[in-house]
């Protein structure tokens, strides 16, 4: 998506269905020529000129999504609009979601090609429309989904400039606008993948409010995550509390015995199956009918394989070998040769798919295409399986997995990481992420394993990418420069690209580091606290600008204090003394003393376990 000269948000590629409407221009520019004037005038000098209108019965999402409006308009110009449920009456009108007043407008809306999440919004006379095909619901076991019309609200507000860079107060921009007069537009835009999600896990490790934050920042990027669920769920299925000690043949055979606990199951055993499908049959049928696109079946995260005669002729004959890098790792398991785990994995995922979709055809079964499962299947997954390719690297090895995956699958689901372990600026995760979807991708997750300002950063970059996989990056992060840090965003752009340039070949396979790459050299490192130095001073004091960047900068010393003492690690290494395990135990207690200082505002637990193993290896 891109930012027109006349500041509204334009998708890149306004989609539409197959109706009368599919050969309109699209137009959302103030200068578009029509017989009647479309222009809508919403504030002017200050003073409400127009009236927000949704349905008595809306549903949660799109009441909270009408409160947001309300609060952002009067925040940009002071003015608080009347929020009313009668489409007609004096002055202009604001129309939020389905209702009647909005199907006689738009009455093929339903021939839309929006999906669940894809958004409308149109200007007639005197008239703002702002929907989608769904208004969005809220269950005890999904939260919000299918969120087209709440999705038309925030965007709406982004065309008026308004931006959620981070979670909390600090991390918004709201321009002033004393008049907000809204031109003819019309936009049709569905994102590109059904399912987007940031997770929030480290968020919420920090406390309930960061988590709360968290939430609404993602609520407010239009990501969604409508219900395509995935996860280790054997346990789930098979539970061994349950199960074991009755039927023990259903569980892993290891090393002559059967394993209960985080081995997985016999999956070739008829009764093990049975059970599964029976008791996913039973969780499916507790939830509510609507938000749940997928269920899954996903191995357990363990590579403690059944060894019966029965499970290793699904194998077959053909082994696979890992390396340490390119493969073992992306596959979840130690370097060496294997039986192809993945095929007889496969076998089980579409039984138990088949019987499924006799009950639930338009639901999908996930599974880890290949975590925990070495090896490349030689039957194909059903259409209503949906395989889940984790830990996608922009390497050889992993590309080319994926491509296998592409060949045989109807869709794919990714599921990567963003903060593994630490942040670092991953601005080429767009390349990767644009890559995906051209491979069979439906859905993303990126797991949050760091909270960090600049973790933050590069997670609104990929809620841009996951809505328009042609998003032009270089411009989100060139206007998040400008609107962020305002007077400081010249040397603030220079910090984050020097990060990024010093570590971005690190983060070609990003999900392994524990250690910042040579690259970021002590000049590098010198460099960057330069340039937050150029930003304190060019902020002059202004009190927002100035609270930016110091969180930037708390972040910036973890880092500083990371590369010391992995520096000081790797002298001791080379010469050990007692001057050098002194600089270890300092540096390393160092980096514990700051990322425990943070703790009410990060999440950076991986620092503090790389620092305790640094001095537990010199005091050895």
């Amino acid at each position: 998506m891109g930012i027109s000269d006349s500041g509204f948000w334009i998708p890149s590629c306004c989609r539409r269905g197959l109706s009368a409407l599919a050969a309109a221009a699209l137009v959302a520019a103030a200068t578009a020529e029509t017989e009647e004037d479309v222009s809508v005038v919403i504030v002017r000098a200050g003073k409400p000129m127009a009236t927000i209108v949704v349905a008595a019965n809306a549903s949660e999402p799109v009441r909270n999504a009408v409160a947001d409006l309300q609060s952002y308009i009067e925040k940009m110009s002071g003015a608080k609009l009347t929020v009313e449920h009668v489409a007609e009456g004096p002055g202009n009108r604001i129309l939020v979601g389905r209702m009647a007043a909005v199907e006689k407008l738009i009455p093929d809306l339903d021939t839309y090609d929006l999906g669940d999440d894809g958004l409308v919004i149109r200007s007639f006379p005197k008239t703002l429309v702002l929907t989608g095909q769904s208004d969005g619901f809220t269950t005890p076991w999904t939260g919000a989904s299918d969120c087209g019309t709440p999705n038309a609200v925030y965007g709406f507000l982004e065309s008026l400039g308004c931006r959620w860079y981070m979670p909390g107060a600090d991390g918004e921009v709201v321009p002033r606008k004393a008049t907000i007069e809204v031109p003819g537009i019309d936009i049709v835009s569905k994102p590109d993948f059904l399912s987007r999600v940031v997770g929030g896990w480290a968020a919420a490790r920090v406390s309930p409010e960061v988590e709360r934050d968290f939430r609404v920042w993602a609520k407010r990027n239009r990501l969604g995550k409508n219900s395509y669920h995935e996860g280790h769920s054997l346990t789930g299925l098979l539970n061994p509390k349950e199960y074991f000690k009755r039927k023990p043949d259903c569980f892993a055979l290891v090393d002559g015995k059967r394993q209960s606990g985080y081995a997985q199951i016999c999956t070739s055993n008829p009764e093990a199956v049975d059970l599964v499908s029976r008791n996913l049959h039973q969780m499916v049928a507790g939830r509510p009918p609507q938000g749940w696109r997928s269920y899954p079946v996903g191995q357990n995260d363990s590579s403690l394989w059944c060894e019966c005669e029965q499970c290793r002729a699904l194998d077959g004959d053909t082994t696979f070998a890992y390396d340490e890098i390119d493969g073992a790792r992306v596959v979840g398991t130690g370097p060496g040769a294997y039986r192809n785990i993945a095929n007889r994995y496969l076998i089980f995922v579409n039984t138990v798919a088949e019987r499924f979709e006799k009950s639930y055809p338009d639901c999908l079964i996930t599974y880890y295409g290949y975590y925990c499962l070495p090896g490349f299947p030689e039957v194909k997954p059903r259409d209503n399986v949906l395989p889940v390719m984790t830990h996608f690297w922009d390497n050889e090895r992993s590309r080319k997995m994926i491509d296998d995956w592409a060949e045989i699958s109807k869709h794919l689901y990714y599921y990567g990481y963003v903060g593994y372990k630490f942040s670092l600026p991953k601005f080429g995760i767009v390349e990767d992420i644009r890559w995906c979807h051209g491979k069979k991708g439906v859905g993303m997750t990126f797991a949050e394993d760091e909270h960090s300002p600049l973790n933050m950063v590069t997670c609104y970059l990929i809620a841009r990418a996951m809505w328009d996989v042609n998003v032009d990056a270089p411009a989100v992060l060139a206007d998040f420069y400008e609107k962020y840090y305002s007077v400081a965003a010249a040397p603030m752009r220079l910090f984050f690209e020097t990060f990024d340039e010093a570590t971005r070949q690190a983060t070609r396979e990003w999900d392994i580091h524990a250690s910042y790459p040579a690259t970021l050299t002590p000049a590098r490192v010198a460099e960057c606290r330069d340039h937050l130095s150029a930003a304190r001073t060019a902020a002059d004091g202004q009190a927002l600008i100035t609270r930016r960047i110091e969180a930037m900068s708390s972040y910036w010393r973890v880092v500083e204090l990371h590369v010391g003492a992995q520096q000081a690690i790797e002298a001791w290494r080379a010469g050990k003394s007692a001057a050098t395990r002194q600089a270890v135990h300092r540096a390393s207690n160092d980096l514990i003393e700051i990322v425990e200082s943070l703790r009410g505002v990060c999440h950076y637990p991986q620092r503090i376990y790389r620092a305790e193993g640094w001095l537990r290896e010199v005091d050895e």
